[in-house]
């Protein structure tokens, strides 16, 4: 019932990308006009572009800030630690339209256009808390005293972090960058605050397309996001194997 719950939706979204009446599931025959019309539109092309960017820019820019901060909290001892780690995650308890509104203010008191870049810094400011969360639960559990026997055959501080922990925390680094690139991409309530003539996102720029026009154009885009996601798994799958990373968590 909860396959059906969740592919029945999907499934009507798909058929209606194809279908030739734009009010009717299959009616009329079926086309590839909405795509046609798709991949003519320009502005959800760049707007979809514009997405990938600033999507790939945060989990990168996240990733930098989570791992060194997750690091600190389970390998140094100092007191309130457990307070600090709660602190870091209120960034994810707070509404998106209240992060995208200070996101908004504090941009145009420093007087700062709102582009790509001060996007990404608002997103990570959101993002950097949901990778921390999985990269402390798998620090927790590597043995540091393994780090201590590198070092102690002739390993530098960094080299034993490479051999010995970055293999056994991968997999959470892994799952958390691919969560937080999707929930990037997907991001629309602080992004309608930041977007602009300069930069709009994907989930903006959809909005706006539906609010001005009525036709399946955003289930074919829909459709195309969905087979673009099962060929970068398959792809994925084929180079990493994501049942070794489902096994190891």
């Amino acid at each position: 019932m909860a396959l059906i719950q969740i592919g029945a939706p999907i499934l009507v979204i798909v058929g209606s990308a194809f279908s030739k009446n734009a009010y009717g599931l299959f009616s009329g025959g079926v086309t590839l006009l909405w795509f046609d019309r798709l991949f003519a539109t320009r502005s959800l092309l760049t707007a979809f572009a514009t997405s990938v960017e600033i999507a790939l820019a945060t989990t990168g820019v996240a990733l930098c800030v989570a791992l060194p901060t997750a690091i600190a909290a389970v390998r140094v001892r100092f007191p309130g630690r457990s307070v600090v780690l709660w602190l870091l995650g209120l960034p994810m308890l707070l509404p998106g339209v209240v992060v995208g509104l200070a996101g908004l203010s504090t941009l145009l008191r420093f007087g700062v256009a709102a582009r790509t870049g001060p996007m990404v810094l608002v997103l990570t400011s959101v993002m950097t808390p949901l990778m921390l969360r999985p990269m402390v639960a798998a620090l927790q559990q590597v043995d540091a005293n393994q780090e201590a026997a590198a070092r102690n055959l002739g390993a530098t501080p960094l080299r034993a972090f490479q051999l010995v922990t970055v293999p056994q925390i991968l997999p959470a680094m892994v799952a958390a960058s691919l969560f937080c690139f999707v929930e990037t991409l997907d991001n629309f309530a602080i992004t309608a605050f930041l977007s602009n003539m300069h930069a709009t996102t994907l989930p903006v720029e959809t909005y706006d397309y539906i609010r001005d026009f009525d036709d399946p154009v955003v289930s074919a885009l829909s459709t195309a996001l969905t087979l673009l996601g099962l060929a970068f798994a398959v792809a994925l799958d084929r180079v990493i194997s994501i049942e070794r990373f489902v096994d190891a968590s």
